[in-house]
């Protein structure tokens, strides 16, 4: 973080977020200046899952709040999911919610069934994926 870096983007599919808790707190950098993102696993789709989900990562980062949280992959269970993270935002245990990896008919699923509307759809875009319809 002393080389600039303050968007952090971690996942506990990556196993990374202990280690990245400790790195933000060794830093010094003041937590209001990193932008933290994290995303729901597969696993942790079902509503009650995911709203632990929530509350593991915040404990294995050891942070009062996400800056954004994301379901990682459109599974079946996408929707509930996605309830759970509307339920955080407005307990204020997330400032941001979105999807990750979501294609045109998810998002377009989505809009009609959610309270709060996904801030952010992160995507794999680069030469040999140009992503189109999703952009």
């Amino acid at each position: 973080m002393q080389n600039g870096y303050r968007h952090i983007d971690t996942a506990q599919y990556y196993g990374n977020e202990t280690i990245i808790g400790k790195a933000i707190k060794d830093s010094g950098v003041p937590r209001n200046e990193i932008f933290i993102t994290s995303k729901i696993w597969n696993a942790n789709h079902k509503y009650d899952a995911a709203l632990q989900e929530v509350d593991n990562i915040l404990q294995r980062l050891d942070i009062d709040y996400l800056d954004l949280c994301l379901i990682h992959w459109p599974t079946v269970d996408r929707n509930e999911c996605f309830r759970a993270l509307e339920t955080a935002y407005k307990a204020k245990k997330i400032r941001a919610i979105g999807v990750s990896n979501f294609e045109v008919s998810h998002l377009q699923e989505l809009m009609t069934i959610s309270e709060v509307k996904p801030m952010v759809n992160q995507i794999e875009l680069h030469p040999g994926l140009n992503n189109t319809a999703v952009v």
